[in-house]
């Protein structure tokens, strides 16, 4: 049977605009499942429907975070947080009050003569020793639409002790544990002042590693900046940041290290690794 030219072209067409029709509503699905996986419904995003502003916004707030500063460095500065109340009187202490919204931060710290102001205040106490008040006060325009109770003004009052760089530190004692890399071998990591020094020593850390290293510390947190010593299995420890648990019974210190394996893989050259130390005090 032949086909008119006519009746071939018509019969292209219909079948071109079935696929075409059939591909658009294709297209239609998809972005309708797309829309409904990616659909906005996070209260705290100002861009999705649901948006709840009360939820991000607290009442005007004088709550604040206690940081102790190890080291002051031309780069960044090294800090732990206040979790034990105490201070070594070496380091300065970090204030920060946590409503960055506008409102007006008050200190009253000790008995410092006239109050400071600002968010951020960081402190010395080198002739200072034993407990410290901390007054904060915060005053803003009240946030009633969120809070009805909210007055504006709010104040938080906390204590530090500020203690001798000695060896009544928090931060001293023999903590067992072991190395994310090597969770099942468990062995005793010590820390210790060195009265002839007058300063804290990390000994075997990692496990066999016999020679002492010097360490920048605080109450709440020992820093160890570099070491260089590859002997007994010291791996060349560098960048190491202790944190002291609130309970003073745990101690974390994550730190980067040269895998003494690696001179099999690149030799003269060690690869720098990291993993972290999670010990519990004995």
């Amino acid at each position: 049977m032949k086909t008119h030219p006519s009746s071939q072209t018509s019969s292209n067409a219909h079948a071109m605009k079935k696929t075409l029709f059939s591909a658009i509503g294709l297209a239609m699905l998809l972005a309708m499942a797309a829309s409904g996986c990616d659909r906005c419904d996070d209260p705290t995003n100002p861009e999705c429907r649901n948006y709840d502003p009360c939820l991000v916004q607290g009442a005007v707030s004088a709550e604040f975070d206690m940081f102790e500063v190890v080291h002051s460095g031309s780069v960044r500065n090294w800090e732990v947080e206040v979790t034990t109340g105490k201070l070594a009187h070496r380091r300065p202490l970090r204030l920060v009050g946590l409503d960055s919204g506008e409102v007006s931060h008050e200190w009253i710290i000790g008995l410092e003569p006239s109050a400071r102001r600002g968010q951020t205040q960081v402190i010395s106490f080198w002739d200072w020793r034993g407990t410290v008040k901390i007054t904060h006060i915060v005053t803003g325009t009240p946030r009633t639409a969120c809070f009805p109770n909210d007055d504006g003004i709010d104040t938080v009052v906390k204590t530090i002790q500020v203690l001798d760089y000695d060896e009544n530190l928090p931060i001293i004692g023999t903590f067992r544990g072991y190395l994310k890399i090597e969770p099942a071998k468990l062995f005793d990591m010590e820390v210790l002042f060195n009265p002839d020094r007058n300063w804290i020593e990390v000994i075997n850390l990692p496990d066999g590693c016999t020679g002492a290293l010097g360490v920048l510390s605080g109450a709440n947190g020992v820093l160890i900046l570099s070491s260089n010593v590859y002997y007994d299995e010291c791996w060349g420890i560098s960048q190491g940041l202790g944190q002291l648990s609130a309970n003073r019974d745990t101690l974390t210190i994550p730190f980067n290290y040269k895998d003494p394996d690696s001179l099999a893989l690149t030799p003269q050259k060690f690869i720098e690794r990291s993993t972290t130390f999670i010990g519990i005090r004995q």
